[in-house]
């Protein structure tokens, strides 16, 4: 490439710099070093720094040794990991050896579809206004590639302006084009997942509630419901070792069987209240999604497990949103009551001695599963349990030293105790994982946020079914109430390990607002842009040609084809009709042309009567009155500086158009 373009050298290398490390998750470490050195070694012709860059054989060789590190260090993460590293990889050594134009517009092309590559694994419109900006420098480098002379406020107003006009396109074309599912398995992301997982230890939800990070997001339609019916069910962990709770394998085994036969679970729904909603849930990798009791789906992708949990076929590599209907009065009753009596019955044979000398003598005193249940609840009363998130670790025999000796602990410590003891005392019991709580926003939609997350106890009841009990209400009613900050004001634990979330700032008006902001414009890109999926698009489709026919799609597809021929007419009609800033001067070069048509051809010095003077001859008389009336008006304009008329102007149209008659 000439001297002249390295501004644009410039420029597209720091749009792949910035690209390459804002997928800082998944490309290599030594790719992006490698990025880095490509990217400087090119930028030195721009500081006037001349070096003897690699050969050709250098490079190629270099090049071997690159995709045997790359096939080594990228075989386990995956296919798609893989190609997108070998991309980057290849576009830097690309750069190395960018000396023609092909070189160049390569480069462009593969940045371009990198671009498309990072939309893969983060989706935010933050990251897509970030990309939107490394396209600019795209475009701006090539406006220097073409016009290297202009200045750079000028080339960067330019690509600016070519992409707001293509913008109502790509609208048109996100709308129509088929929403397909992808062509490969959408990668794992590898950054560090917040959320609840299938297994919980008390400390384990106090550590998660330390993050302000987005879990999902709800929107009604209708009944909103109040703080203490917010309990967002997500995983049912039946099997207890004494410390930690799991999923039972037994359960999951029985999940896989159901799904495979079809077998949907359909609780007696009491559809007496309903609330109503759709969620769009962050990702989270797994397949467990969120919504109160109890759950009726019907958005693809998703299914009723026995636990009465939603899931989806798929983990979550990216934003979902499904829909439900929720009513809360519907007994948590399964088609197989003794599996689940059964399961959620065994207790560890070892352990916590006080605690099962405790139970028993209690049990002795209480011979009915309503009067223990009480004397339970009120041991937790008027006992001096205190909620915090700043418990001690408690590595041996964890509920005897929660109940007898700590007594203080998170939602986990209360929630882990309590079903241990109703095991002991012959009454099912399980641990529910999930949220608890939401922030509404005017009523629109409400977010529930990582510190939201709970976990409380459905025992047992013969003839009811599951009833929920939350020991953590006992101790600190107003975490059910008012939320985690309300519940944790005493100690000012909350959020105290993220100091630069907006979230802990929420009592200063001004971040607050600049939060809710920032909530609203993700919620409104989630809900219109990521949530534009297969079915939206065929309620759109349906909406625009009612039933869905293949000519009436056809014609649609006409329709837009019309309509962006239209939209690209409208940005370039001043290319196919220029604007016409001197008629006269106009109307003679266009006789000019009609006479080259006829091989009659002005010489550059000739002045316009010298011209006429010498092919006068050639004409006829009536070609040569014309053309005289032509040149003489154009030399009144150009030479006497005479400002035209509409009616001079409309003549010299007429008289151009008799010319071209007239040869």
């Amino acid at each position: 490439m000439k001297a002249t373009n390295a501004k644009a050298q410039l420029l597209i290398g720091i749009s792949f710099l910035l690209l390459a490390f804002s997928m800082l998750t998944t490309v290599m470490t030594w790719v992006l070093v490698l990025v880095v050195i490509s990217v400087a070694l090119q930028a030195l012709p721009f500081f006037k720094v001349d070096i003897h860059h690699p050969s050709v054989r250098t490079i190629n060789l270099f090049a071997i040794l690159c995709a045997l590190a790359l096939a080594y260090t990228t075989w386990q993460a995956g296919l798609m990991i893989a190609m997108v590293n070998l991309l980057v990889m290849a576009c830097a050594l690309k750069i190395l050896q960018m000396h023609t134009t092909r070189d160049y517009f390569i480069v462009v092309c593969v940045q371009f579809f990198l671009i498309g590559c990072g939309l893969i694994f983060e989706q935010s419109i933050f990251y897509a206004g970030f990309l939107a900006f490394v396209a600019t420098l795209q475009l701006s480098s090539v406006a220097f590639h073409i016009s290297p002379s202009r200045p750079l406020q000028k080339q960067i107003w330019l690509s600016i302006k070519i992409s707001l006009q293509a913008m109502p396109i790509c609208v048109l074309l996100f709308l129509v084009l088929p929403q397909l599912s992808p062509l490969w398995k959408m990668p794992s992301s590898q950054s560090k997942q917040t959320g609840l997982t299938e297994e919980i230890t008390p400390g384990d939800i106090a550590n998660l509630s330390q993050s302000g990070d987005l879990a999902f997001r709800a929107q009604f339609s209708g009944n909103i419901p109040a703080p203490h019916q917010r309990y967002w069910r997500g995983l049912v962990f039946e099997d207890f070792d004494g410390k930690t709770w799991r999923i039972s394998e037994a359960r999951k085994k029985m999940k896989r069987i159901n799904y495979r036969l079809g077998r949907k679970t359909s609780p007696a729904y009491d559809y007496s209240k309903e609330f109503k909603y759709d969620v769009i849930i962050e990702p989270t990798n797994q397949q467990f999604l969120f919504a109160l009791d109890a759950p009726l789906t019907t958005t693809r992708r998703t299914w009723l497990s026995p636990d009465f949990q939603i899931q989806s076929t798929i983990p979550l590599v990216t934003k979902f949103k499904y829909s439900v209907q929720s009513y809360p009065n519907t007994p948590l009753k399964g088609a197989s009551d003794y599996f689940d009596v059964n399961m959620n019955l065994q207790v560890p044979e070892t352990g916590n001695p006080k605690t099962k000398a405790w139970v028993r003598e209690l049990r002795q005193q209480h011979r009915s599963n309503e009067a223990f249940i009480l004397a339970v609840e009120t041991f937790f009363f008027t006992e001096p349990f205190s909620y915090t998130l700043r418990p001690d670790l408690m590595p041996f025999d964890p509920v005897d030293t929660f109940l007898f000796d700590k007594q203080a602990g998170f939602c986990a410590h209360f929630s882990s105790a309590y079903a241990y003891i109703m095991r002991l005392a012959g009454i099912p019991a399980r641990v529910v994982g999930g949220y608890q709580g939401g922030e509404m926003r005017k009523e629109q939609y409400m977010s529930i946020y990582q510190y939201d997350a709970h976990a409380w106890v459905e025992i047992w009841q013969p003839g009811i079914g599951w009833i929920r009990k939350d020991p953590t209400g006992f101790v600190a009613p107003d975490r059910i109430s008012y939320g985690l900050e309300r519940a944790l004001a005493y100690e000012e634990s909350f959020l105290e390990d993220s100091p630069f979330s907006l979230m802990k700032w929420r009592n200063t008006a001004v971040l607050n607002e600049i939060r809710l902001v920032l909530a609203d414009i993700d919620f409104f890109w989630s809900k219109w842009v990521l949530g534009f999926d297969q079915e939206r698009q065929l309620n759109l489709f349906r909406l625009l040609v009612g039933e869905i026919k293949p000519i009436r799609i056809a014609l649609l597809l006409l329709a837009i084809l019309f309509v962006i021929s239209l939209f690209l007419l409208l940005f370039n009609y001043r290319v196919w009709f220029p604007k016409i800033n001197n008629y006269p001067l106009h109307f003679y070069l266009k006789s000019l042309k009609y006479l080259a048509k006829q091989n009659i051809v002005r010489a550059r010095q000739e002045t316009p009567m010298a011209f006429y003077t010498r092919i006068a001859q050639q004409l006829s008389v009536q070609q040569r009155e014309l053309f005289l009336t032509l040149t003489e008006q154009f030399n009144q304009v150009t030479y006497q500086v005479q400002t035209p008329s509409r009616e001079r102007i409309k003549a010299m149209r007429q008289t151009l158009k008799a010319f071209k008659k007239s040869l």
